[in-house]
């Protein structure tokens, strides 16, 4: 598994090992399609394995929107595998589907697995941008889509079983959510990777790459994590939308310069500038980027016995940043904001600092941050309260479910 210290990147790098990051966003990430074939079946059993989706079929409440049941590119009617009167999923019924030659898709799956969530947040972490998670569960001989593209970039998981893959080129390259597949429009072309994914395999495939996959004699359990990252597109649309609060011209008829003439295409050409200025469009980026990040909920496994734990807090205690958090750090002269999980945590000026230690390294004794004046071990304290630190001797229980 990837490391728990507080490396916003260690996700990310033990998901693309042995390739780097650098050399992912250097020649494949969204141009070209990247197989990792591992000779590690083992790879992904503890983020996700069969084991784990029984449990989660037959001891969540799965609801009707999150599951789909697929046969030849044909979905199942919900209420052959729903519980009677009731938008819940009927394990048994799931169970018999699959045993009949259909597919088995559950959506979000990060809302019913703990591990698989933590993979995500930790993806979150590093891109600054959504991660979701499918899985599917294919019986041996068996195709439940027929060859296709997605409008977001995916990663393929080989957890258990094998499963062929055909890959193509792109008809569509990097194609918006608008521009969906369309059988009759968009060929599968000549095959430009073939392919038997094993158990701990990865196949990355950009948005418009055509595809499809088959089982062979084993079935198969795969999970694709979909990438939905700002586009340029939409911090335009994003800076349109401020400009027309900037600039009056951009709020003017769009008939007025030709009644006039042409009279007025010098102020226009002007605001739409200072509209889409390079610097603009970054701050633009940077701030939806940030409204993101603020909002997104972090996982707070094990919060209450860390609760629990503040009572025993000395100064020979150790804290930790909690793994994977996404956050955000404003500073001013009224002191520290600390944003995150939709919620703002005021903090004194040089608690900034304070956090950007813990931030660095594993762990810290309480008596080390009192080095920031008295006020530090309450600080501390604080940041255990909020979920965003731990103390690192509590041991933390099994990840709960988290819906």
């Amino acid at each position: 598994m990837w490391s728990r210290e507080p490396n916003e990147r260690s996700v990310f790098a033990w998901l693309l090992s042995p390739h780097t990051i650098e050399e992912f966003a250097s020649w494949y990430y969204e141009r070209a399609p990247l197989l990792v074939s591992r000779s590690s079946p083992d790879y992904y059993r503890r983020c996700f394995n069969l084991t784990e989706l029984e449990r989660v079929l037959y001891g969540s409440e799965v609801d009707s929107e999150d599951l789909r049941v697929v046969k030849n590119g044909t979905p199942a009617r919900p209420e052959t595998y729903l519980r009677e009167g009731s938008r819940r999923v009927d394990a048994d019924r799931v169970s018999a589907l699959f045993a009949h030659g259909c597919t088995v898709v559950l959506d979000k799956v990060q809302a019913y697995s703990g591990p698989v969530l933590e993979l995500c947040r930790g993806l979150e972490v590093c891109l600054r941008h959504r991660v979701n998670a499918n899985l599917y569960l294919t019986p041996s001989g068996s195709q439940g889509f027929a060859a296709h593209y997605d409008t977001h970039d995916t990663v393929i998981l080989q957890v258990e079983g094998a499963k062929h893959w055909r890959v193509y080129g792109a008809p569509v390259e990097v194609p918006l959510l608008a521009q969906k597949h369309d059988k009759k429009k968009h060929l599968a072309g000549e095959v430009e990777i073939d392919v038997v994914l094993r158990p701990g395999d990865l196949l990355y495939l950009p948005r418009g790459v055509m595809h499809e996959a088959v089982c062979t004699d084993e079935f198969s359990l795969h999970v694709t994590l979909g990438l939905h990252p700002i586009l340029w597109i939409d911090v335009l649309e994003e800076a349109a939308k401020r400009g027309g609060l900037d600039e009056a011209m951009l709020r003017r008829s769009a008939a007025e310069v030709e009644l006039a003439g042409g009279a007025g295409g010098e102020a226009l050409s002007e605001a739409i500038g200072r509209t889409f200025s390079p610097q603009r469009l970054l701050e633009t980026l940077q701030d939806l980027r940030s409204s993101w990040v603020v909002q997104r909920r972090n996982v707070l496994d094990g919060q209450l016995r860390q609760l629990v734990s503040l009572a025993s807090l000395t100064p020979d205690s150790r804290l930790a940043l909690r793994a994977h958090l996404l956050y955000e750090l404003r500073e001013d002269e009224a002191g520290t904001q600390l944003l995150f999980s939709g919620k703002v945590v005021r903090l004194p000026r040089w608690a900034a600092a304070m956090i950007r230690d813990l931030a660095a390294v594993p762990s810290l004794e309480v008596a080390v941050l009192a080095r920031y004046g008295a006020e530090a071990p309450a600080v501390a304290r604080r940041l255990v309260e909020e979920g965003f630190a731990v103390r690192v001797e509590s041991q933390m229980p099994a990840r709960a479910l988290v819906r």
